[in-house]
């Protein structure tokens, strides 16, 4: 009898053994195939993360308990995979028929989407489109299960958005006090934050909005109030980012417009910190051609047809304007028929004909004045000749690679009642080596030194010593007007 019970003990411990080592062996060829988790390198830790269930958006920041730990299960269920790139109409199918937990980035849209299930498991977005990085989760339903129950006390949201346009339009340049200004003088935003921030805004421009319940809006939504010079033809909420896209006209001579007031309502889920904006389908308006300005320079070309070539000097390669002379205007003054470069030329009323990287092409068919060369250098040199100081405007200047050294063409005035430059005045800086110093203000009492050269602004210039060759002048000190 002892002997059948020792045989059966020992078959049991044979029995367990083999059991033991058969778990073991699975557990241990279970862990060779989970994968490595991903570094934080490669994905970083996210400022916040939206799931996705169903067709309810739920948010997990950092404050919430478990944030560190569901970032880690994400990484663990990463399965590497050589990447494609996927366009954004097949990432927008993905998103709206599968649960998905999204990685969001305060002011990048680069966002990292984990899909629960299904082939793909990982999309690295890009700023178009996106980048397969890991094939089907590893236990990805598990991982939405730890989803789940972090969610579970969570308010849902929609990616619902409304748009409304204002009933009148706003005719003056909004304040950036305000607004943010989005694109030079052409657009506009702000958030509005609660009832009051909005009636204020709308009392203080003049905005008019019809069947809008401010506090029904701000349930669960942000708003965003534009001034637009354009209309919007459409746009995309994701979670991570507004795509808008603007259709209107731009025109080459600015015009008054007038503003358009426009009321976007998003889901509080969506980052409005990453807002895109597309002009593609803003139009350029000609309306420069035909139009009529004063021209003036010094002709450094003369072309075999006649065309003139204008600038500020003759020997810098830089243009200002090029003007075509009529038969009538060469027929009635035999000075045009004789300009010679270096000349100085002025003219009312030139018609614009056309415009090309900036520069435009005048018809003269008025009137044209012209200063012979050795006419108009006698003009600057009386000017200027046995002078320490001058005070004018800097039309243009240029720098050397250094950033520290060059030249600023000044306009000079010949009379008092001049309300167009006579004629140009190129003067050498140098504030490397401290030859030249810039201040906003008196040099004695500045408001600012070491202020750079600020073109279009009226400067007193100290030049080294006394002009006595109009060809070689170098600054001491820029002292620009301060208001």
């Amino acid at each position: 009898m002892k002997n059948k019970i020792l045989i059966i003990s020992l078959i049991l411990i044979i029995a367990i053994g083999v059991t033991w080592n058969f778990i073991r062996t699975k557990k241990s060829e279970t862990e060779s195939e989970r994968p490595i988790a991903v570094s934080e390198d490669e994905i970083k830790n996210p400022d916040r993360m939206v799931v996705k269930l169903g067709q309810n958006y739920y948010e997990i920041t950092p404050h919430d308990s478990g944030y560190d730990e569901l970032i880690k299960k994400c990484r663990q269920s990463f399965n590497r995979t050589t990447g494609r790139n996927i366009d954004e109409q097949e990432i927008e199918s993905l998103k709206q028929n599968s649960d998905f937990v999204e990685f969001d980035y305060d002011r990048v849209s680069k966002n990292n989407i984990f899909f629960f299930s299904g082939d793909i498991g990982v999309i690295k977005m890009q700023e178009t489109g996106g980048i397969t990085a890991s094939n089907e989760l590893y236990d990805g339903e598990e991982l939405k299960e730890s989803f789940e129950k972090a969610i579970k006390d969570k308010t849902p949201y929609s990616l619902d958005t409304s748009l409304y346009t204002a009933n009148n339009v706003y005719q003056y340049l909004p304040s950036t006090y305000d607004f943010e200004e989005i694109k030079y003088e052409a657009v506009y935003k702000k958030e509005i934050t609660s009832v009051d921030d909005y009636e204020k805004i709308l009392n203080l421009y003049n905005i008019k909005f019809e069947k809008i319940d401010i506090n029904e809006l701000l349930k669960g939504n942000k708003i965003i109030l534009f001034l637009s010079k354009y209309n919007i033809s459409d746009y995309k909420t994701n979670v991570g980012n507004i795509k808008i896209n603007f259709i209107g006209q731009d025109y080459e001579v600015p015009i008054a417009q007038n503003y358009i007031p426009l009321l976007m309502v998003v889901s509080k889920i969506v980052n409005t910190n990453c807002i895109y904006y597309n002009y593609d389908s803003v139009n350029n308006v000609d309306n420069l051609t035909g139009t009529h300005e004063d021209i003036y320079g010094v002709v450094r070309e003369k072309k075999d047809d006649g065309t003139l070539i204008l600038g500020y000097t003759v020997e810098d390669n830089i243009t200002t304007g090029i003007v075509q002379l009529s038969d009538y205007v060469k027929n009635k003054n035999s000075s045009a028929r004789e300009i010679e470069v270096g000349d100085w030329i002025s003219s009312l009323g030139a018609t614009v004909i056309s415009k090309e990287n900036d520069i435009k092409t005048y018809a003269v068919n008025t009137e044209i004045y012209v200063q012979k060369k050795d006419d108009y250098e006698k003009s600057i040199s009386n000017l200027v000749k046995g002078e320490k100081t001058l005070d004018t405007n800097i039309e243009y200047y240029y720098e050397s690679e250094s950033g520290y050294d060059g030249f600023m063409i000044c306009a000079l005035y010949f009379g008092e009642n001049s309300v167009a430059p006579d004629g140009y005045l190129k003067v050498y800086y140098d504030f490397y080596d401290n030859i030249t110093e810039s201040y906003l203000g008196r040099k004695e009492s500045p408001v600012a030194s070491n202020y750079g050269i600020v073109k279009y602004e009226m400067v007193t210039i100290t030049f080294t010593e006394p002009v006595s060759d109009i060809k070689n002048i170098k600054a001491k000190t820029l002292e620009f007007i301060a208001d």
